[in-house]
């Protein structure tokens, strides 16, 4: 099933679907199965619910939320705020500032270009924010057995239990 949003609301679905945003502001909710959905442009709201979704956000201030299964949550142009749900989700920001906030499965975090925000909440998780453009990323390790892959501009908090430094 695909749908389009074609209004400002709540796209109700049932079963797997791939959902499309619109240029405006859209708040869009998944389905119990595995979904896809593109947030498009606009400031948006979207939640995976169940199955092992993939969110995309667009341009604009975005707002991903994973749920239930393994989740792959990604950033768009713009300063967005991604969340895990409740397994294994693989979180990665776009450009602009994000906010990666895991959920409490073992999680990959991925900070994109810019100046971002990890908290790896509770469980194992891999923080890869290596990636060498000169901002600073603020990295918060929780409970678990954290293991981050960070470039020499990035803070890391001293609870993280390994922490590799990437020259560059």
């Amino acid at each position: 099933m695909t749908l389009v949003v074609v209004a400002l609301g709540v796209v109700p679905a049932a079963g797997a679907a791939t959902i499309y945003g619109t240029r405006g502001d859209d708040r869009v909710e998944g389905t119990s199965g595995p979904d896809y959905i593109d947030a498009r442009a606009g400031h948006d709201f979207v939640y995976g619910r169940g199955g092992a979704d993939v969110l995309v956000g667009g341009y604009g201030v975005d707002e991903l939320r994973g749920g239930y299964g393994a989740d792959e949550v990604r950033g768009g142009a713009g300063d967005d705020f991604l969340t895990g749900g409740f397994g294994g989700d693989n979180l990665r920001g776009g450009s602009g500032h994000d906010i990666l906030k895991a959920g409490p499965g073992h999680d990959i975090l991925a900070p994109g270009p810019g100046y971002d925000w990890v908290d790896a909440g509770s469980g194992d998780d891999v923080i890869e924010a290596a990636d060498r453009d000169g901002a600073e990323d603020y990295i918060f390790c929780g409970d678990g057995h954290d293991v981050v892959e960070a470039d020499r501009s990035d803070l890391v908090q001293g609870t993280c239990e390994e922490v590799v430094f990437v020259a560059g």
